[in-house]
């Protein structure tokens, strides 16, 4: 990795487990420059515990309304204050961002990237791995392979440039429920995590 060094903000509503991937890694920990999690995140209190110096904002998932999201938009554009970082990472961010926020992040040179569990051009919006589930069961995979990717976020859903992803083939006979699909794809993530990160660095 150079010595290039740039400000990752990581957003999280899922399990917790990427960010904390990122985290517990010496050589991307420090790039981190803020933490936006909801209330609904699990692992939250090893986020609180160990993300040292770096700003940890919770947020109300209740405001991811009709009603709400223009307040919590209005409160997240410029969220980080005087220390604007170069990309947000969603990963496992359960809400899409408008195409305002995405425009206000884009006019500030801030990229925003999101890990995605389904390979480019497949499956869209946040039922992705159940979906893929169901069709490993009918039989109706491709070659057996499933995956993830990370993406440029744009306002066509899931379908931004793809930075990196990842190839898993599956049997199943040996994947025989959503949440052993949702594990293996989990645990490919991390490397594909890893690689965007040093990919963005160089």
């Amino acid at each position: 990795m150079s010595d290039n060094r740039i400000k990752l903000a990581l957003f999280g509503s899922g399990s917790g487990t990427s960010i904390r991937h990122v985290l517990s890694d010496p050589r991307f920990s420090n790039l981190v420059s803020h933490l936006v999690v909801t209330d609904m995140i699990r692992n939250r209190e090893y986020l609180q515990s160990n993300c040292g110096d770096i700003p940890l904002t919770v947020v109300d998932s209740s405001v991811f309304t009709r009603e709400g999201r223009p307040q919590f938009e209005a409160l997240y554009q410029n969220f980080w204050g005087d220390n604007r970082p170069d990309v947000i990472f969603l990963l496992g961010w359960n809400y899409i961002l408008s195409d305002e926020l995405l425009s206000f992040y884009s006019k500030n040179e801030v990229l925003v990237v999101n890990l995605h569990p389904a390979l480019p051009g497949s499956y869209v919006g946040g039922d992705a791995v159940q979906r893929q589930f169901n069709d490993l069961v009918a039989g109706k995979i491709k070659d057996n392979v499933v995956g993830s990717m990370v993406h440029v976020v744009t306002g066509n859903l899931d379908r931004g440039t793809v930075i990196d992803s990842s190839r898993v083939v599956v049997n199943s006979n040996l994947i025989t429920s959503l949440e052993e699909l949702r594990a293996l794809l989990k645990y490919h993530e991390k490397p594909l995590i890893s690689n965007t990160i040093t990919h963005l660095v160089n």
